[in-house]
């Protein structure tokens, strides 16, 4: 999204959030960093629309590398001229402009958010019978179980190591 349109959208949350019925300016009872946060950190839980926008391109940008070659992706190589085999990161930014420069411009833009996202795409667990699915610590977070009590509550996957609890759908 351009820096135009984002400034814009949250010129329009502001006002929406700021204004009295008869259009006129009052002073905001917080600040607009609060009115983002999470509701779990005492925010409203709108959050930051540049930061959702740049979430939902990676999201693209991923599903590029780990899907074969939909129809979606061959229009998008036939419009770029860009090779379906090949890695984002292996090619180069399109000329033209339009969300799809902007999903490759990613990884130049924004490195330290491209590494944070890929990082945390996947995990080595080994061979996944050794590790409870519920009861091990093995995401950074903690204990599912602990995360999810409802859940866990009702699974009656209760005391199973991960090999049980998915598949490996063979994707890299």
């Amino acid at each position: 999204m351009p820096k135009t349109v984002a400034e814009k959208l949250i010129s329009l949350q502001r006002r929406f959030l700021l204004s009295t019925e008869e259009e006129r300016q009052r002073l905001p009872f917080m600040k607009w960093e609060v009115v983002m946060a999470p509701k779990k950190a005492g925010g409203l839980g709108v959050g930051d629309a540049v930061i959702r926008n740049t979430a939902l391109l990676f999201k693209w940008w991923w599903r590029f590398s780990k899907q074969d070659c939909p129809l979606w992706k061959k229009i998008i190589c036939s419009c770029t001229n860009m090779d379906p085999a090949v890695m984002l990161r292996d090619q180069p930014v399109p000329t033209r402009g339009g969300p799809w420069k902007d999903i490759c411009q990613l990884q130049i833009r924004e490195p330290w958010l491209r590494e944070k996202m890929i990082s945390r795409l996947s995990m080595d667990l080994g061979n996944g019978r050794t590790i409870q699915f519920w009861e091990d610590s093995w995401l950074p977070n903690g204990v599912l179980k602990d995360m999810f009590p409802r859940l866990f509550s009702v699974s009656n996957l209760n005391g199973s190591v991960i090999e049980d609890c998915g598949f490996w759908d063979g994707l890299d």
